[in-house]
């Protein structure tokens, strides 16, 4: 049986249509379907047509112009209407919204002068101002956070990896809250798997105080709509924004030692840190916006503390120290001492009077929960060290060098040495007391070590102030006390500051005596000169004069210092901006001073 072909009114050709008064194929389409003409119920295609024929030619007959009205007539469906008008809606939200963007009046005008930018405002800035205005300063500056950095140092070091990483930082000023750096040291430890050096810094903002906001009367006449300007500094992350204590990478082995790092990070006001030395008080703190951390990765698995190098176990180094290595605590310090003082015959028996000598000094029972909790000992290193009367003054019991206060207590002399690097050792703390007992000790990271004899130890000493090195320590020890390398240089003057003009001085004056409410008959007289341009006058003239040598006679032999010659002006230039004497300089010369002289003089009259 065949199968009945219907005819399609797609396949019909549009001059056919266009032949029987139609524009195009849609309207033809429109206007069958509205007169609800369907081609597949007509025998063929010529009589689909005929009937298109007919109804059109009644649709002729009433006046109507069927072409135009078919055009615009909708014969979609309704959930095709629906589906129209809703992707129409949203494209005139989306133009209307790019519209409004730029014919949108901001609160503000933002001029660039240089590397500055300038945020004027005719109202007090806002707090929706303010974060419009630092978002756009940041993009200004093009301020990214780079991406965290993985790599192998080049130089050969005791790091065997660096990384970096980028992160953003949101300070809660009033709560002075940490947790999210918290978060982030903790997140790092855990991912090390060796004992590493970490360093962190700070990038933040700052922005102009708000008593300085108001315009100055010489940008107000360059900006005369506005009263108001906001500007901001942007300070990167660098090894200028770490905090006092942490200039230099710290030792992390375990979570105690990021214990400490919050801590004492905890005791710090970070805001007034960073706003206290930064140029004046014009500037104040606005927000941070991150933090660099940098990871350098140490040799020794973390948990491990005391993994020594193989220098410490070789030669010398092992016949001359005494090394407390296989221990999981930090009291190597307490250990060493106790040795010292007891000298036990078995380098092991020295727990007893450990605990003994750790009573005596702080005063608590070495118990199991004591030793978790120890960090070990705190001192300064030898470029630090105190003199002596730092150590009689009042503040002495205060200060972070712990080693002080053990020497002071035991009445003991404290020497610190490193051999970080093979056949060369430096010293680390040499101690300023003058004690009977002498205690020296090798430090390697936060280990101690105790040095049985200085002399056993066959290496090169190195001064550690300008590396010179010498065969013993006796002689280095001598070459240090004067060598000057490190020699800090003060100036009691302070810092220079710029004297006050006496419109300044006038200004100060007024400011003070008009809060004085004796003084309040005169709160309508104001001698401050707001006008810049009237504290200066206009306009200036510079001199040079040139002189010659004219050889004298004397006869005074007995003198020590005698006089040969005298300096005898011969010309002089002369510039100045008074207009009409600014295009070149003038020269004047004479062979007799004294009319050079009148002559000079006659012309800064003239042109004055």
């Amino acid at each position: 049986m065949t199968k009945k072909v219907y005819p399609n009114i797609k396949n019909i050709k549009a001059k056919d249509l266009k032949d029987l008064g139609f524009k195009s194929k849609a309207i033809a389409f429109k206007f069958s379907k509205v007169l609800n003409l369907n081609i597949k119920k007509f025998p063929s295609e010529q009589a689909f047509l005929d009937e298109l024929k007919t109804s059109l030619t009644r649709f002729k007959s009433i006046g109507l112009d069927f072409n135009d009205t078919f055009k615009k007539l909708d014969t979609s469906t309704k959930k095709i209407r629906e589906n129209r008008e809703v992707k129409r809606e949203k494209k005139f939200n989306e133009v209307s919204k790019k519209v409004e963007e730029k014919i949108k009046v901001k609160p503000y005008s933002i001029e660039i002068v240089g590397d500055k930018v300038l945020y004027l405002t005719k109202k007090e800035p806002t707090d929706i101002i303010l974060k419009e205005t630092s978002l756009h300063y940041l993009q200004f500056k093009d301020f990214k956070f780079p991406k965290s950095k993985d790599y192998v140092p080049w130089e050969k070091t005791e790091h065997t990896r660096k990384k970096t990483f980028y992160l953003p930082f949101n300070y809660d000023i009033y709560n002075r809250d940490l947790t999210q750096f918290k978060n982030d040291l903790y997140k790092i430890y855990n991912e090390q798997k060796f004992t590493f050096k970490i360093s962190f810094e700070f990038s933040f903002l700052l922005i102009l105080a708000k008593d300085n906001r108001k315009l100055g009367s010489e940008l107000k006449k360059q900006y005369n709509k506005y009263n108001y300007v906001v500007q901001y500094k942007l300070h990167y992350a660098s090894t200028n924004t770490r905090l006092q204590g942490f200039e230099n990478p710290v030792v992390v082995d375990n979570k105690k030692d990021i214990e400490n790092i919050i801590s004492r990070i905890e005791e710090k006001d970070l805001i007034s840190y960073f706003t206290k030395e930064r140029n004046n008080s014009q500037w104040q703190f606005y927000k941070f916006l991150g933090v660099t951390f940098h990871v350098y990765e140490m040799n020794s698995p973390i948990g491990k503390a005391n993994d020594l190098p193989m220098h410490f176990k070789v030669g010398s180094n092992e016949k001359a120290l005494i090394k407390y290595e296989n221990y999981e605590d930090y009291l190597c310090f307490w250990r060493c001492l106790a040795y010292y003082i007891a000298k036990p015959t078995d380098i092991r028996n020295i727990n007893k009077d450990m605990k003994l000598l750790y009573k005596d000094y702080y005063d608590k029972q070495l118990n199991n929960a004591e030793i978790k909790s120890y960090p070990g000992v705190q001192f300064v290193a030898y470029d630090k060290e105190y003199s002596d009367e730092a150590l009689d003054n009042e503040e002495y019991e205060k200060k972070s060098d712990e080693l002080d206060l053990i020497e002071k207590h035991f009445e003991i002399n404290i020497n610190v040495y490193t051999n970080d690097v093979p056949e060369k050792i430096q010293i680390d703390r040499r101690s300023i007391t003058n004690y009977s007992e002498t205690l020296n000790l090798m430090r390697y990271n936060n280990h101690f070590m105790y040095i049985k004899d200085l002399k056993q130890i066959r290496h090169a000493y190195i001064c550690k102030k300008c590396s010179k090195m010498f065969l013993n320590m006796e002689a280095c020890n001598r070459h240090e006390k004067k060598c000057d390398e490190l020699v800090k240089h003060k100036f009691p003057g302070g810092k220079y500051n710029k004297s006050q003009s006496i419109f300044d001085k006038i200004e100060d004056t007024f400011n003070t005596l008009s809060k004085d409410k004796r003084y309040a008959v005169y709160q309508d007289f104001k001698p401050v000169v707001d006008n810049e341009e009237d504290k200066y006058y206009p306009y200036e003239c510079a001199f040079d004069f040139e002189a010659m040598l004219k050889k004298l006679q004397t006869k005074d032999d007995e003198k020590k210092l005698k006089i040969v010659s005298e300096h005898v002006p011969v010309s002089v230039s002369i510039f100045s901006n008074v207009p009409d004497y600014d295009t070149k300089p003038i020269f004047l010369c004479d062979d007799k001073p004294k009319r050079l002289i009148q002559t000079f003089i006659k012309t800064l009259v003239e042109s004055q």
